[in-house]
């Protein structure tokens, strides 16, 4: 019994560990990207956050001075950095998708 309880013990740091992980990567992700699409292209990574959020949470559709395109590649970057437990180079992912976010914003 004791055995099992330190299995079980173990077996929920690690979950613990993970999340905490996956928590850390995705925020390191986010800070890369809007690093990259601030000091890069020069796009207000703040004004973009906001008006992907209010896509999601509101009826009034998509800021027009962002475009659907742009905004669809900023939520699609932050829902692969949730999912991904990969490591992918951060550096790399963030300016590829700084770079094709301020392409669909011309």
């Amino acid at each position: 019994s004791s055995k099992s309880n330190q299995s079980t013990n173990h077996e929920e740091k690690q979950g613990t560990a993970t999340t905490s992980n996956n928590s850390n990567n995705k925020e390191a992700r986010i800070k890369a990207l809007h690093t990259k699409l601030t000091t890069t292209f020069n796009i207000n990574a703040t004004l973009l956050s906001t008006a992907s959020l209010t896509s999601i949470t509101s009826t009034s559709g998509y800021n027009p001075s962002f475009g659907k395109s742009a905004i669809k590649a900023y939520q699609s970057y932050l829902k692969a950095s949730a999912l991904s437990s990969t490591t992918e180079d951060v550096e790399k992912a963030s300016i590829r998708t700084a770079r094709q976010i301020d392409f669909l914003i011309k």
